[in-house]
């Protein structure tokens, strides 16, 4: 079973072509209401089956975004190197199923800090897989902070508001961010100290 969400419509259709050339079930999320409003490509191409892709790349941290919340994950991480200069990666993840464990392992010992964002329940969902294959891999060392739907009912409202107050909007993930670089970054004088002490 592959499971696929897009960023954006052009990348609906070329999904759509890819589930239909398929040798297997496939399904496609996508969120209700309208498109970014992006061209759209005249000749249909297949993605690659569990391939993620690098929108942005970046040493601080890296947030691995899939569907509509790529969008969100380049807004954050321009305003997060205007603004603060921290420098974020932002992978497209386009698969919720099978997962590219290759580019998360990449992602992961290149940044060491990593923020998944998706608009799924958080429990079982796509933050939590991405945990997984970092664990099957033998990567355990890292700081992980998952932002999706909260554990309760979702009460019905506008896409904004909504996605504000379950804190998936653009100014939460670069809220998220600056917790996880700050942290990193305030440890490690303690650790130096340690050390020094015990030598």
């Amino acid at each position: 079973m592959v499971v696929m969400a897009p960023k954006d419509e052009n990348e609906l259709q070329h999904m759509i072509y890819t589930g239909i050339q398929h040798n297997g079930p496939a399904a496609i999320r996508y969120p209700r209401g309208s498109g970014v409003g992006v061209g759209l490509d005249w000749q249909l191409s297949e993605i690659p089956i569990g391939k993620a892709q690098m929108e942005k790349d970046g040493s601080d941290l890296a947030l691995v975004a899939i569907g509509h919340h790529v969008q969100t994950a380049i807004a954050a991480a321009d305003r997060l190197e205007k603004e603060k200069g921290i420098h974020a990666a932002v992978i497209n993840a386009r698969f919720a199923k099978p997962i590219d464990v290759d580019m998360m392992v990449k992602v992961a010992r290149k940044t060491n800090r990593i923020i998944t964002i998706e608009e799924n329940a958080l429990a079982g969902g796509f933050g939590s897989a991405v945990l997984e294959s970092l664990a099957d891999a033998g990567i355990i060392q890292i700081k992980v902070k998952r932002l999706g739907l909260p554990d309760r009912f979702i009460e019905q409202g506008s896409q904004i508001l909504l996605r504000q107050d379950a804190n998936l909007d653009v100014a939460s993930v670069i809220e998220a961010a600056m917790e996880l670089v700050n942290f990193n970054r305030s440890e490690q004088p303690v650790i130096a100290n340690v050390r020094s002490i015990n030598a």
